[in-house]
């Protein structure tokens, strides 16, 4: 699934008329130093170099940004060019954004026995510097002035807390001097009355999180049950901090893997003062960055428990740093987001609050029923089987983040009904983006660390137009990312040598003896083979 692909121009090879048997031409190196022209027959001495050294992996799908209708189309591009971000970083910010929004409110339902909350988790994968936390933090700005709003009354709320606390104490005081004195004469001691219990305190309304330990969650969505948005700035850090409080007993990843589904969860812990702590509804939908090269030990170590299976990546190229040309306003965004943010709970047969069950139109239950079964027939094997198999889920999470999006940026009136375009923009995300990209995002974490360092040298190669190469100076002085020690130079070196870019070609200062400088010619047919390519 993840071969690389050949350029068709790479596959009528080039082969010398004669070459000598170590594959070096002896003769005269004088040509192949940097700053002089390498000659015609210099040049029949070499192979063609294979120029899918440059991008090992897949190139990624193109954003699909028409999918969110119009409004939301216009905002994210823009907003993605006033920050320098590929619009990717943008739409998957906003996509994780209303799907908290929306939250444990509102669940979707093909059929009955099956439903599925608007939770999703996103990876935005990118080296430092490509983007990702500025459109992250372009969307969440919004979410946090929000918040801002709904605290305004925090320490009138917290006021009141006190007030009521400190009366709870008195009435608490004298009951127990009334229950002392029954003991005393042998009278029934009379129950604890309700005022004097404790209030719960009121705790600071919250969309975002970061840094949390599943208990200190807990609390927190034990009293705001909609959900929350936990973004962190490096995925691998939220996955190392598993078990950290927790004995490494495993207690932490299984709270996540129940997070993802959004149900009810009880934590009952010596830490909570040995008690119970209920939360209705564990809904939790995470985004983060992780850079490429910690997608490794992220995607293909560990137990597949479905973990990183329930992560969407994304993962596009970086984009040029250009200064912006358009505007938008921030007025309707933020006039959307509050819409959704002020989406309650139901009630239910019983008077008690519950999630909206918002049913598919019956095209759109067709619709997806299709889907589902040409996606299952599709099947496919290794480390992304895990990853396909929660597609189906997925798509139905989608659809529910797009038709409320939708709904948020127009009528701003719910009808509890999911549309069969809502659902066909789900299938087609999966298909043209979600599905390309976790190809190119598990393809990439399966490639050796050696191809991958030996893309970022052929790089840099290309870029600045080598001649010559010396591993002592790229490693004290190029110190290109992933190339910074010997050991990792060496073998980057053989890949490229393998490909026909380099050839050993080892120098001395003058007549001194000893074992010759670690040089290696690069292909002179490079240019010529890679400006092809381009054009």
């Amino acid at each position: 699934m993840f071969e690389r692909l050949v350029p068709s121009f790479l596959d009528k090879r080039v082969e010398p008329d004669h070459l000598p048997a170590n594959g070096n031409d002896t003769s005269d190196n004088s040509d192949i130093r940097v700053g002089l022209p390498a000659q015609d027959t210099i040049r029949n001495h070499w192979n063609e170099p294979d120029l899918t050294v440059l991008k090992p992996r897949r190139s990624p799908p193109d954003f699909p940004y028409q999918l969110f209708g119009p409004f939301w189309s216009k905002w994210m591009l823009a907003l993605a060019e006033g920050c320098s971000a590929p619009v990717d970083y943008v739409g998957l910010s906003l996509l994780s954004l209303v799907s908290t929004l929306i939250g444990s409110a509102r669940a979707i339902s093909p059929w009955a026995g099956w439903k599925e909350p608007a939770i999703l988790w996103i990876a935005l994968v990118g080296n430092p510097s490509s983007g990702k936390s500025p459109a992250l933090e372009a969307v969440l700005g919004l979410a946090r002035k929000i918040e801002l709003e709904a605290a305004e009354d925090i320490q009138e709320k917290i006021r009141q807390f006190e007030t009521d606390e400190f009366a709870a104490q008195l009435k608490r005081q004298e009951w127990e001097k009334d229950a002392k004195e029954a003991v005393k004469f042998g009278q029934a001691v009379p129950i604890l009355p309700d005022t004097a219990k404790a209030p719960d305190k009121p705790e600071r309304p919250r969309i975002i999180v970061s840094d949390t330990t599943p208990e200190a969650l807990a609390r927190l969505l034990s009293c705001q049950p909609k959900g929350v948005l936990v973004v962190r700035d490096e995925l691998s850090g939220w996955l190392g901090s598993f078990n950290r409080y927790s004995g490494g007993e495993g207690g932490d990843r299984a709270f996540w893997l129940e997070a993802y589904g959004g149900r009810p969860y009880v934590i009952d812990r010596a830490r909570n003062g040995g008690e119970a702590v209920t939360v209705q509804s564990l809904s939790t939908s995470i985004i983060g960055g992780i850079q490429p090269d910690k997608l490794q030990s992220l995607l293909l170590s560990g137990d597949d428990d479905g973990l990183t299976a329930r992560i969407l990546f994304c993962f596009p190229d970086p984009v040029p740093l250009e200064r912006p040309k358009s505007t938008i306003s921030m007025v309707e965004a933020e006039t959307a987001f509050h819409w959704l943010h002020q989406l309650a709970m139901k009630p239910d047969e019983t008077g008690d609050v519950s999630q909206g069950i918002v049913r598919l139109d019956p095209k759109a239950t067709d619709f997806f029923q299709d889907w589902r079964q040409a996606h299952a027939a599709n099947q496919p094997d290794g480390n992304i089987a895990s990853w396909w198999g929660k597609m189906p889920g997925v798509c139905l999470r989608l659809a529910l983040c797009f038709e409320y999006a939708g709904l948020a940026s127009t009528v701003r009136q719910e009808n509890f009904v999911v549309s069969h375009a809502a659902i066909e923009a789900a299938t087609v995300f999966i298909e043209d983006y979600l599905k390309p990209m976790a190809e190119r995002t598990y393809g990439d974490a399966s490639l050796p660390q050696e191809e991958r360092n030996a893309a970022v040298l052929a790089k840099w190669i290309t870029k600045n137009r080598i001649e010559r190469i010396n591993t002592r100076e790229l490693q004290r002085q190029v110190r290109l990312p992933g190339l910074r020690k010997a050991a990792e130079i060496r073998p980057a070196i053989e890949v490229l040598v393998d490909a026909g870019w380099l050839r050993a070609e080892p120098t001395r200062a003058g007549e001194s003896k000893g074992r010759g400088a670690s040089d290696y010619a690069v292909n002179p047919k490079l240019l010529d083979a890679y400006t092809h390519h381009n054009s």
